[in-house]
């Protein structure tokens, strides 16, 4: 029985993963504008996340690629809570062929870990919030992506450079991803 057991669960194993490879392969560029339309609700500069990412575009200045804001379209990213290590991390690994605007709001980390994997190189990440206490938050960021807050630094016994939020007693890191012979 439990060889029976090993076996289907090795080929599903195989199966899964020649899918997620083949699906990798199937957008390696990244999704269309429409495709990710098709798979994320996207809102305007007139949603209630209008002022956030209003935030986020001015401490970007000029260098970001939104200029007319009738236009922007955005995905909102659920925040996550963990305590104790208990919880979600907030992941986004969709790849766009084109610069996408993502707000990622609120996470609450606890005595733990809390990971942002924000690994859309095309991504330009507003952080709506992120509060941090006697925890570690990583945030890994793909090679090329861009990332801003809404609101400003408070530290309180902590360390963190180039960190966004509140962080109290605790340590926030952002690592660049990039892929070998990618540059900054």
């Amino acid at each position: 029985m439990k060889t029976l057991f090993n076996t289907l669960v090795s080929t599903q194993v195989k199966t899964l993963g020649v899918l997620l490879l083949a699906s990798s392969i199937a957008h390696a560029d990244g999704l269309s504008k429409k495709e990710y339309a098709e798979k994320y609700s996207l809102y305007g500069m007139k949603s209630s996340y209008g002022p956030a990412v209003e935030a986020c575009l001015r401490s970007w200045g000029k260098s970001h690629p939104f200029k007319d804001q009738q236009k922007i379209k955005f995905r909102l990213m659920q925040g996550q809570v963990k305590v104790f290590g208990v919880g979600n991390n907030i992941v986004d690994d969709t790849p766009t062929q084109y610069p996408q605007l993502i707000v990622v709001r609120p996470g609450v980390n606890v005595m733990g870990n809390m990971n942002y994997e924000l690994l859309n190189p095309n991504g330009w990440y507003c952080l709506k919030a992120k509060v941090n206490v006697m925890g570690k938050s990583v945030i890994n960021l793909a090679c090329n992506a861009q990332i801003a807050s809404t609101s400003g630094t408070t530290i309180v016994m902590g360390a963190g450079e180039g960190q966004s939020g509140t962080t109290v007693m605790g340590k926030t890191v952002v690592n660049r991803i990039c892929d070998e012979g990618e540059e900054l």
